[in-house]
């Protein structure tokens, strides 16, 4: 039930967003992360460039390879850096040889090339996770792995996935405790502000939990699963206590 779920849900999510890409003004580019690395296409200023780094760690490109192309697609020069820092649209190149039309080769220790992506950009064209699958998920993790990039993101969107059936239901038992135990609920205005004061509460320890997981403090699977824990253990006592007077 779950898998059919979601793989539905982010099928639709990835409808609406091909959808909403296709009307935008900054449709000239491409962003792909495989096996091989990442391929990035773009255009500026009537030139194409085909982007493949083996490597890629936050605002470092690594085995950098840019093929410069006119509109028609013919090759026009061919870059190959060691490496690139990225952390400006000017990418700062490192042990950079340049293959021109003619078959002339030119080697610079440093050189500068212009883009329009980042390494921010670059990190915000993956970070919605809610348009892909379970399977696309796992396929995506292991291509990061490959390139060098890390896959928590990943590994927190899909623990937080394998856990929603489970939160879904404690949050209903909470509720459902909080009704008939609090006698002062017979007001419902009262039965809403501790609702919400609750929900709160959850939804704090969940997103401090999920930083910590993060930052690496905790393994990803406790900062998921320990919360959880952490209200079924609520919810039981609540239930053992729910016909104390």
């Amino acid at each position: 039930m779950l898998t059919f779920y979601y793989s539905f849900s982010s099928s639709l999510k990835s409808k609406y967003l091909d959808v909403k890409n296709s009307f935008s003004k900054s449709n000239e580019y491409l962003a792909v992360v495989n096996d091989d690395g990442l391929w990035i296409k773009e255009e500026i200023e009537d030139k194409l460039y085909i982007i493949h780094a083996e490597k890629f760690d936050k605002d470092k490109l690594k085995y950098l390879t840019i093929n410069q192309t006119n509109k028609y697609y013919d090759s026009e020069s061919t870059l190959i850096a060691e490496t690139a820092n990225i952390n400006s649209n000017n990418w700062q190149l490192s042990n950079v040889s340049i293959l021109n039309e003619d078959g002339e080769t030119k080697k610079f220790k440093s050189y500068v090339h212009n883009s329009s992506f980042n390494g921010e950009t670059i990190s915000n064209l993956f970070s919605n996770l809610n348009a892909l699958n379970i399977y696309e998920l796992h396929k995506l993790s292991d291509s990061y792995l490959k390139i060098g990039y890390s896959n928590t993101d990943i590994k927190i969107h899909l623990n937080k996935i394998y856990s929603m059936p489970l939160f879904y239901i404690l949050m209903t038992v909470l509720g459902f405790i909080i009704i008939k135990k609090i006698k002062i609920l017979n007001s419902n205005f009262f039965a809403i502000i501790i609702g919400i004061f609750v929900s709160v509460i959850v939804y704090y320890i969940n997103y401090f939990s999920s930083i910590l997981g993060h930052s690496g403090v905790l393994p990803i699977e406790l900062s998921i699963w320990v919360p959880l824990l952490i209200l079924f253990l609520v919810c039981n006592i609540g239930l053992l206590k729910i016909d104390e007077k």
